[in-house]
């Protein structure tokens, strides 16, 4: 039996109408790039809770932020009734990642530890910046924010479901 994690992926989160001609803005949870190539791909997307299927027209990117052009959705009044609602795709029609890639939802969830051994808690959370992410990690000890860089996080295995991290002097507030 598999689990809703592993039977979709998430594109992102529709927040607000672009225009009056029904565009609406993406909040990515997916990498441009990626996005861009899932596009080019699929024909169609599913919203919010109950997997509502919708032909997918078009994929714009405007500025820093990115909109999607949805059948029947013609209007900003149309548009915005599709506000907070989760953008999926099945993974099996998901392009497959570049090595060393991952989805966000495949490290949420993972379990960190240090290159000794150390527990750190669980990732929580993955903060996009404009650098890099940031893993933030929930444990025991609290909070800990993982800069997203190969010198820290030297490994990411999410069948073993461990997130290895080589912490960097001050990372870790007791060292």
């Amino acid at each position: 039996m598999s689990s809703a994690r592993e039977d979709w992926l998430r594109l992102g989160v529709l927040t607000a109408p672009w225009g009056v001609r029904g565009e609406v803005k993406l909040r990515l949870d997916v990498e441009p790039a990626y996005l861009e190539r899932i596009a080019k791909r699929i024909a169609r997307v599913y919203l919010g809770p109950e997997r509502h299927a919708i032909d997918l027209l078009g994929v714009a990117r405007r500025g820093r932020a990115y909109t999607l052009q949805l059948r029947d959705i013609d209007t900003m009044t149309a548009a915005d009734t599709l506000r907070d609602l989760d953008v999926v795709i099945p993974r099996s029609e998901a392009p497959p990642l570049a090595e060393g890639e991952f989805f966000v939802e495949d490290i949420v969830g993972l379990r960190a530890v240090t290159t000794t051994g150390r527990a750190l808690g669980t990732v929580a959370e993955v903060l996009s910046t404009g650098a890099n992410d940031v893993y933030v990690v929930r444990g025991d000890a609290g909070e800990v924010l993982i800069p997203a860089i190969r010198d820290v996080v030297t490994s990411i295995d999410p069948a073993a479901g461990v997130l290895q991290v080589a912490p960097m002097p001050g990372l870790l507030s007791d060292e």
